[in-house]
């Protein structure tokens, strides 16, 4: 057979060219269709698909040859002509299945299981009910008909395929048919002894459960795979096995079964010298060091599968690399040497035409922008992605494309537009059936409401999230959601509740490894000490915070921790130690590009000097804050900068100014719904009409305050400006 341009007619009719005396008694043989490549190039067919077009379309010439034929092809091959010529193929007088036992001395090709399968627009899907009629057909003719299991497996490759492009009116429905015709694939392989078949269609059915999160179904799946395998004795199959098996305990938490299963594989494949397999659970095992915070070692182990890829020349390994590379350097605030390896990881996979990797990368690089503040860059870079990933069909990617793009809405103080943006992604992720994704979509919800003060809108959804992740088995998500309920408590003033959760939080985390996390419940422990004013012991927790971040290198995080150390110091009153703290936050986050945190700095610097008395470096500071933030588009940021400058005028006893940017940010807070700030702002006005001896809208403000802070359950600010207002001689 021609490679180039397979006709099984001009084959017949050449072989009967030159051999004259062939009759009915001679069987001719077809070889070389396993050869035929299944890629178009530049051509408008493939090889392939010239061949199933030739087969399909001369098949009334093939009358004249008046002997049998016998066409050698592969199980997948077999299906293609079943289904894209069925006409020829209902010509066939029989069907013969031969295969050869594994020698367990040589290695087997892996299953090749993508991360996510990318829909291609330019190739066309089966038809689901062709597929179904030539079932049910060869289940009449040929009820153990040995294609009847690929036929299957096709069937529900389709079903998930046509879900993940887009395609499906039912997605729920169509993955479940995928499931249930991979499951009778697995069976039809088995009834007929072809184990490493069986396997094959167990470790997608696994592959699948496990991308919408059904992961105890998807274990069990992958467990019956490779009990196969190792019956057959494939060790590739059984080294594929225990990676994607790791996989799964990845997503638990379970770092540390994850690393015992990944190191599994990996001494497999080292035997086997499956050095592409080797490169890969290199990888994997650097995702999980990098969970755990252990970036120093997460590098190494990228860099010594970056090594191995490039003596392999796996341009698209490489491209993989250097993108998880650049995860380590933006986790590390070294954001621009994250773009270089991100735009390094771009510009190859645009080499090799890997459009799903480009919309990866594109999502990396509106990362960066969106930690530097570049929040009309990142969503640009974003909207790039999200373009790439409607044209492949990429379902899931455009779920995540939603999600950060909720994400600048959120920065900017835009709750409607990222609420819609949220619910949007778990529209699609209830339809995917993704419950890890909506896990995490519920939790982003919440946040949400908690931006707002809807504090008990935010802990319900924050419950319907850790209520999943407990079934899921996802501990960091447990974790996670933990910290998330105790910080509705800390706004609520319920200290010693949300101790206890920040607490449970920081249990999991240190069981995990998770160091970054442990920092991060550490400064939240510290947030909890300093409202109950020990700042003693929170300081001593904030510090133990940075040192972990200075340890892990993150630059962001080490900001923040001098950022807190530095409330602490103007708590005490020691004005210049906090000054200090926040120019040295300031520094780091001028130096990290941080916009959002340079704002947030000027805005305490600000407060130093309202303290002081020093008014007009106050304006100074905030008027800085104030700019950054209308250019960022940050509208509670702006809102606040508004309230600080009232609050400073307040001081000054410019009354009139102080009303005009008091009433400006409470306008803004009430768009937002930021009913804390709407609080506080109400008891600044409460104050202002006070000293205008207007004392019935100034006792109005305060009980709209009051009633607002008992809403929200913040008893320790409740007591607060109830102490206050008693003080100046009103009733509470």
């Amino acid at each position: 057979m021609d490679r180039i341009q397979p006709s099984l007619r001009e084959s017949l009719e050449t072989l009967v060219e030159q051999e004259s005396e062939l009759g009915k008694l001679t069987v001719v043989t077809i070889l070389g269709t396993s050869d035929l490549l299944d890629l178009r190039l530049t051509e408008k067919k493939s090889p392939l698909e010239r061949f199933l077009f030739s087969v399909q379309w001369t098949r009334e010439a093939l009358r004249a040859f008046q002997f049998p034929v016998v066409v050698w092809v592969t199980e997948s091959i077999a299906a293609k002509l079943a289904n894209q010529a069925p006409d020829f193929w209902s010509w066939r007088g029989g069907v013969f299945e031969f295969f050869k036992p594994i020698d367990p001395r040589t290695r087997s090709h892996d299953i090749v299981i993508p991360e996510l399968p990318q829909a291609v627009a330019s190739e066309p899907l089966a038809d689901v009910a062709e597929l179904q009629q030539q079932i049910d057909e060869l289940k009449q003719l040929e009820p153990n008909s040995p294609l009847l299991g690929s036929l299957y497996h096709t069937l529900g490759q389709t079903y998930f395929e046509r879900v993940q492009r887009g395609l499906s009116n039912t997605p729920e429905t169509d993955v479940k048919l995928a499931i249930s015709s991979l499951q009778e694939a697995a069976q039809q392989y088995e009834q007929a002894n072809r184990k490493s078949s069986s396997a094959f269609s167990l470790s997608w059915m696994g592959y699948i459960r496990k991308q919408i999160g059904d992961w105890n179904r998807a274990e069990a799946n992958l467990q019956r795979a490779l009990q196969l395998y190792k019956e057959v004795e494939d060790r590739a199959g059984m080294a594929s096995s225990w990676g994607v098996l790791g996989d799964i305990e990845n997503v638990r938490g379970n770092w540390d079964e994850a690393e015992r299963l990944y190191r599994q594989s990996l001494k497999l494949r080292e035997e086997l010298g499956d050095r592409a397999g080797m490169a890969t659970s290199w990888g994997s095992l650097g995702n999980i060091e990098r969970n755990r915070g252990n970036w120093d070692e997460a590098e190494r182990l990228f860099r010594q599968s970056l090594k191995l890829r490039e003596e392999l020349g796996d341009r698209a390994g490489m491209a993989s690399s250097w993108a998880s590379l650049g995860d380590i350097e933006r986790k590390r605030g070294n954001w621009d040497e994250a773009e270089r390896l991100y735009r390094q990881s771009l510009k190859l996979r645009e080499e090799l035409g890997d459009r799903a990797g480009m919309a990866s990368s594109w999502a990396s690089l509106g990362d960066i922008e969106r930690n530097r503040g570049n929040w009309d860059e990142a969503e640009r870079l974003y909207r790039q992605s999200l373009k790439l990933r409607e044209e492949l069909g990429d379902r899931a990617g455009m779920a995540s494309s939603w999600g950060v793009l909720g994400n600048i809405e959120r920065n900017r103080g835009n709750w409607d537009e990222a609420e819609r943006l949220f619910r949007q992604c778990l529209q699609v992720e209830e339809e995917l059936g993704d419950r890890a994704g909506m896990a995490s979509s519920w939790g982003v919800l919440g946040n949400i409401e908690r931006s707002r003060g809807n504090w008990d809108d935010a802990e319900r959804l924050y419950r319907q999230s850790l209520q999943l992740r407990e079934e899921l088995g996802d501990r960091a998500g447990m974790a996670s959601s933990w910290a998330s309920l105790g910080d509705i408590e800390r706004n609520r003033g319920n200290w010693d509740e949300a101790e206890r959760l920040f607490r449970q939080s920081l249990k999991l985390r240190e069981e995990l490894g998770d160091r970054a996390g442990m920092a991060t419940s550490w400064a939240s422990l510290g947030d909890i000490e300093r409202n109950r004013g020990n700042w003693d012991e929170a300081e001593r927790l904030f510090r133990q915070s940075l040192k972990l971040r200075e340890e892990l290198g993150d630059r962001a995080g080490m900001a923040t921790s001098w950022g807190v150390l530095g409330d602490i110091e103007r708590n005490r009153g020691n004005w210049d130690d906090a000054e200090r703290l926040y120019q040295q936050s300031l520094q780091l986050r001028e130096e990290l590009g941080d916009r959002a945190g340079m704002a947030s700095s000027w805005g305490v610097l600000g407060d130093i000097e309202r303290n002081r008395g020093n008014w007009d470096d106050a304006e100074r500071l905030y008027q800085q804050s104030l700019q950054l933030r209308e250019e960022l588009g940050d509208r509670a940021g702006m809102a606040t900068s508004w309230g600080c400058l009232g609050e400073n005028e307040l001081g000054r006893g410019n009354l009139n100014k102080a009303e005009e940017l008091l009433t400006q940010a409470l306008e803004r807070m009430q768009e937002l719904g930021m009913t804390w700030g709407i609080a506080e702002t109400n008891y600044d006005l409460a104050q202002l009409y006070r000293q205008r001896n207007n004392l019935t809208l100034a006792q109005t403000h305060y009980e709209t305050a009051r009633h607002l802070l008992n809403q929200l359950g913040a008893k320790k600010d409740l007591e607060r400006i109830e102490t206050e207002w008693a003080d100046f001689g009103f009733g509470g």
